[in-house]
Protein backbone atom coordinates (compact mmCIF):
# COMPACT_ATOMS: atom_id res chain seq x y z
CA UNK A 1 0.00 0.00 0.00
CA UNK A 2 2.45 2.51 0.51
CA UNK A 3 4.31 1.68 -2.96
CA UNK A 4 1.30 2.73 -4.32
CA UNK A 5 0.52 5.92 -2.45
CA UNK A 6 3.80 6.72 -3.62
CA UNK A 7 2.98 6.26 -7.30
CA UNK A 8 -0.40 8.11 -6.81
CA UNK A 9 1.45 10.85 -5.01
CA UNK A 10 4.33 11.52 -8.05
CA UNK A 11 1.86 11.69 -10.82
CA UNK A 12 -0.69 14.27 -8.62
CA UNK A 13 2.09 16.51 -7.95
CA UNK A 14 4.59 18.04 -10.86
CA UNK A 15 6.23 17.29 -12.76
CA UNK A 16 4.39 13.60 -12.34
CA UNK A 17 1.50 15.72 -13.06
CA UNK A 18 2.56 17.09 -16.27
CA UNK A 19 3.44 13.88 -17.57
CA UNK A 20 -0.01 12.27 -17.12
CA UNK A 21 -1.16 15.33 -18.30
CA UNK A 22 0.86 14.82 -21.67
CA UNK A 23 -0.06 10.72 -21.51
CA UNK A 24 -3.96 11.19 -21.23
CA UNK A 25 -3.80 13.46 -23.91
CA UNK A 26 -1.78 11.09 -26.23
CA UNK A 27 -3.87 8.45 -25.14
CA UNK A 28 -7.25 10.29 -25.88
CA UNK A 29 -6.45 11.18 -29.10
CA UNK A 30 -4.79 8.34 -30.55
CA UNK A 31 -7.94 7.76 -32.67
CA UNK A 32 -8.28 10.66 -34.36
CA UNK A 33 -4.85 12.47 -34.09
CA UNK A 34 -2.41 9.96 -34.12
CA UNK A 35 0.78 12.10 -35.05
CA UNK A 36 0.04 14.70 -32.14
CA UNK A 37 -1.27 12.23 -29.82
CA UNK A 38 2.13 10.01 -30.46
CA UNK A 39 3.94 13.33 -29.70
CA UNK A 40 2.08 13.60 -26.22
CA UNK A 41 3.15 10.23 -25.08
CA UNK A 42 6.72 10.72 -26.36
CA UNK A 43 6.42 13.85 -24.04
CA UNK A 44 5.04 12.51 -21.20
CA UNK A 45 7.95 10.05 -21.47
CA UNK A 46 10.37 12.61 -21.54
CA UNK A 47 9.11 14.46 -18.45
CA UNK A 48 9.48 11.26 -16.51
CA UNK A 49 12.57 10.24 -17.49
CA UNK A 50 14.88 13.33 -16.69
CA UNK A 51 12.48 13.90 -13.54
CA UNK A 52 13.65 10.41 -11.92
CA UNK A 53 16.53 10.35 -9.19
CA UNK A 54 18.09 7.46 -10.93
CA UNK A 55 18.32 9.45 -14.43
CA UNK A 56 19.79 12.18 -12.46
CA UNK A 57 21.94 10.63 -10.52
CA UNK A 58 23.41 9.05 -13.73
CA UNK A 59 24.31 12.64 -14.57
CA UNK A 60 25.77 13.83 -11.16
CA UNK A 61 27.79 10.77 -10.54
CA UNK A 62 30.83 11.41 -13.10
CA UNK A 63 30.93 15.25 -11.87
CA UNK A 64 30.82 14.18 -8.28
CA UNK A 65 33.24 11.23 -8.60
CA UNK A 66 35.95 13.90 -11.56
CA UNK A 67 37.72 14.47 -7.51
CA UNK A 68 37.77 12.62 -4.18
CA UNK A 69 37.57 14.29 -0.93
CA UNK A 70 41.38 14.65 0.48
CA UNK A 71 41.72 12.64 4.16
CA UNK A 72 44.38 14.47 5.13
CA UNK A 73 44.30 18.32 2.97
CA UNK A 74 46.92 20.50 3.60
CA UNK A 75 47.08 24.23 2.12
CA UNK A 76 47.91 27.74 3.16
CA UNK A 77 44.37 28.91 3.03
CA UNK A 78 40.76 27.98 2.37
CA UNK A 79 38.72 29.36 -0.30
CA UNK A 80 35.00 28.72 -0.69
CA UNK A 81 32.68 29.47 -3.39
CA UNK A 82 29.14 31.26 -2.66
CA UNK A 83 25.82 30.25 -3.52
CA UNK A 84 22.91 31.41 -2.64
CA UNK A 85 21.16 33.46 0.11
CA UNK A 86 18.26 35.32 1.13
CA UNK A 87 18.15 39.13 1.63
CA UNK A 88 16.51 40.89 4.76
CA UNK A 89 15.54 37.97 6.76
CA UNK A 90 15.61 37.48 10.60
CA UNK A 91 19.21 35.46 11.50
CA UNK A 92 20.39 34.58 14.76
CA UNK A 93 23.38 36.66 14.27
CA UNK A 94 21.84 39.35 11.97
CA UNK A 95 19.65 39.82 8.83
CA UNK A 96 20.16 37.11 5.57
CA UNK A 97 20.50 33.63 5.77
CA UNK A 98 22.54 31.42 3.53
CA UNK A 99 20.23 28.02 2.44
CA UNK A 100 21.54 25.36 0.49
CA UNK A 101 24.70 24.38 -0.78
CA UNK A 102 26.25 28.14 0.95
CA UNK A 103 25.63 26.50 4.09
CA UNK A 104 26.81 23.13 3.23
CA UNK A 105 29.74 24.64 1.97
CA UNK A 106 29.97 27.75 4.66
CA UNK A 107 30.10 24.65 6.98
CA UNK A 108 32.75 22.28 5.79
CA UNK A 109 34.76 25.21 5.62
CA UNK A 110 34.37 26.11 9.27
CA UNK A 111 35.33 22.51 10.60
CA UNK A 112 38.06 22.58 8.12
CA UNK A 113 39.72 25.34 9.92
CA UNK A 114 39.13 23.82 13.22
CA UNK A 115 41.88 21.01 12.13
CA UNK A 116 44.11 23.22 10.42
CA UNK A 117 43.52 26.96 11.45
CA UNK A 118 44.28 28.84 8.05
CA UNK A 119 42.46 31.89 6.63
CA UNK A 120 39.15 31.63 5.22
CA UNK A 121 38.25 33.50 2.05
CA UNK A 122 34.64 33.58 1.53
CA UNK A 123 34.32 34.12 -2.24
CA UNK A 124 30.34 35.05 -3.56
CA UNK A 125 28.26 38.31 -4.41
CA UNK A 126 26.37 39.64 -5.41
CA UNK A 127 26.84 42.83 -3.32
CA UNK A 128 23.01 43.35 -2.89
CA UNK A 129 22.03 46.65 -1.67
CA UNK A 130 18.61 46.84 0.30
CA UNK A 131 17.62 50.08 2.37
CA UNK A 132 20.71 50.31 4.93
CA UNK A 133 21.72 46.85 4.47
CA UNK A 134 24.40 45.22 1.79
CA UNK A 135 24.42 41.69 1.15
CA UNK A 136 26.58 39.14 -0.56
CA UNK A 137 27.19 35.30 0.29
CA UNK A 138 30.66 36.59 1.82
CA UNK A 139 29.11 38.89 3.96
CA UNK A 140 26.71 36.75 5.66
CA UNK A 141 29.06 34.30 5.93
CA UNK A 142 31.77 36.04 7.03
CA UNK A 143 29.43 36.78 10.17
CA UNK A 144 27.84 33.12 10.47
CA UNK A 145 31.81 31.96 10.90
CA UNK A 146 32.56 34.38 13.62
CA UNK A 147 29.30 32.88 15.17
CA UNK A 148 30.90 29.28 15.08
CA UNK A 149 34.72 30.39 16.71
CA UNK A 150 36.15 31.58 13.56
CA UNK A 151 38.39 34.24 14.59
CA UNK A 152 37.27 37.80 12.47
CA UNK A 153 41.07 38.58 11.60
CA UNK A 154 41.15 34.97 9.72
CA UNK A 155 38.07 35.41 7.48
CA UNK A 156 39.23 37.37 4.35
CA UNK A 157 35.74 38.34 1.71
CA UNK A 158 34.96 38.78 -2.30
CA UNK A 159 31.65 40.10 -2.07
CA UNK A 160 31.56 41.10 -5.77
CA UNK A 161 31.83 37.70 -7.55
CA UNK A 162 28.47 36.44 -9.96
CA UNK A 163 29.43 33.32 -11.28
CA UNK A 164 32.43 31.06 -11.09
CA UNK A 165 35.11 32.71 -13.08
CA UNK A 166 34.37 35.57 -11.75
CA UNK A 167 35.11 34.01 -8.35
CA UNK A 168 38.44 32.60 -9.63
CA UNK A 169 39.48 35.54 -11.20
CA UNK A 170 38.57 37.92 -8.01
CA UNK A 171 40.00 35.32 -5.23
CA UNK A 172 43.16 34.71 -7.18
CA UNK A 173 43.89 38.05 -6.75
CA UNK A 174 43.20 38.43 -3.54
CA UNK A 175 45.35 34.79 -3.43
CA UNK A 176 48.26 36.61 -4.50
CA UNK A 177 48.18 39.77 -2.47
CA UNK A 178 48.37 37.62 0.89
CA UNK A 179 51.13 35.08 -0.98
CA UNK A 180 49.30 32.31 -0.81
CA UNK A 181 50.41 29.35 -2.58
CA UNK A 182 48.32 26.67 -2.47
CA UNK A 183 44.37 27.03 -1.60
CA UNK A 184 42.18 24.47 -0.66
CA UNK A 185 38.95 25.07 -2.48
CA UNK A 186 35.51 23.72 -1.06
CA UNK A 187 32.30 23.90 -3.31
CA UNK A 188 29.93 21.45 -3.99
CA UNK A 189 31.13 18.06 -5.35
CA UNK A 190 28.94 18.61 -8.51
CA UNK A 191 30.22 21.86 -9.20
CA UNK A 192 34.50 20.67 -8.43
CA UNK A 193 35.64 20.08 -12.11
CA UNK A 194 33.85 23.56 -13.21
CA UNK A 195 35.60 25.88 -10.48
CA UNK A 196 38.72 24.13 -10.68
CA UNK A 197 39.08 24.93 -14.65
CA UNK A 198 38.04 28.47 -14.07
CA UNK A 199 40.66 28.31 -11.08
CA UNK A 200 43.23 26.40 -13.47
CA UNK A 201 42.69 29.50 -15.81
CA UNK A 202 43.03 32.10 -13.06
CA UNK A 203 46.91 30.43 -12.54
CA UNK A 204 45.48 29.23 -8.95
CA UNK A 205 47.46 25.51 -7.81
CA UNK A 206 44.00 24.67 -6.09
CA UNK A 207 43.38 21.85 -4.07
CA UNK A 208 39.91 20.29 -4.39
CA UNK A 209 37.75 19.86 -1.20
CA UNK A 210 34.46 18.54 -2.38
CA UNK A 211 31.35 18.70 0.29
CA UNK A 212 27.17 18.51 -0.70
CA UNK A 213 27.48 15.43 -2.49
CA UNK A 214 24.20 14.77 -3.86
CA UNK A 215 24.27 11.16 -5.02
CA UNK A 216 24.50 8.16 -2.35
CA UNK A 217 26.52 5.90 -2.26
CA UNK A 218 24.45 3.32 -0.81
CA UNK A 219 21.08 2.08 -3.14
CA UNK A 220 18.65 2.24 0.27
CA UNK A 221 17.57 5.77 0.05
CA UNK A 222 17.06 5.19 -3.89
CA UNK A 223 14.24 2.73 -2.99
CA UNK A 224 11.73 5.20 -5.02
CA UNK A 225 14.18 6.87 -7.88
CA UNK A 226 12.82 5.64 -10.83
CA UNK A 227 9.50 7.91 -9.71
CA UNK A 228 9.08 11.12 -10.99
CA UNK A 229 10.00 13.75 -8.72
CA UNK A 230 10.64 17.60 -8.42
CA UNK A 231 13.85 16.36 -6.65
CA UNK A 232 14.85 14.65 -9.43
CA UNK A 233 14.54 17.30 -12.21
CA UNK A 234 16.03 20.01 -9.72
CA UNK A 235 19.20 17.56 -9.72
CA UNK A 236 19.05 17.11 -13.31
CA UNK A 237 18.87 20.85 -13.71
CA UNK A 238 21.87 20.93 -12.33
CA UNK A 239 23.75 18.28 -13.42
CA UNK A 240 23.30 19.64 -17.35
CA UNK A 241 23.37 23.33 -15.97
CA UNK A 242 26.89 22.20 -15.31
CA UNK A 243 28.19 20.01 -18.29
CA UNK A 244 26.86 23.28 -19.82
CA UNK A 245 29.30 25.24 -17.94
CA UNK A 246 32.08 22.94 -18.79
CA UNK A 247 31.99 22.90 -22.12
CA UNK A 248 31.60 26.77 -22.23
CA UNK A 249 34.58 27.30 -19.83
CA UNK A 250 36.69 24.49 -22.00
CA UNK A 251 36.19 26.75 -25.09
CA UNK A 252 36.75 30.29 -23.58
CA UNK A 253 32.89 31.06 -23.20
CA UNK A 254 31.97 32.76 -20.17
CA UNK A 255 30.93 29.66 -17.67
Amino acid sequence: MFVVIKIIESLLIPPGLFALTFALAGLFGLGRYRWLAKTNIAIALAIVIVSTQWFANLLLRPLESAYPQPKDPRGDAIVVLGGGFTTGTPDITGLGNLYGDSSVRLLAAAMLYRRLHIPILLSGGPNTRVGDHAYSFAAIGRRDLIALGVPNQMIWQEPNSRDTQENALFSAAILRAHHVQTPLLITSAYHMRRAMLDFAKAQVKAVPYPVGYLVNRTASHDAFGWLPSMQGLDDTTIAVREYFGIAATQIGVRG
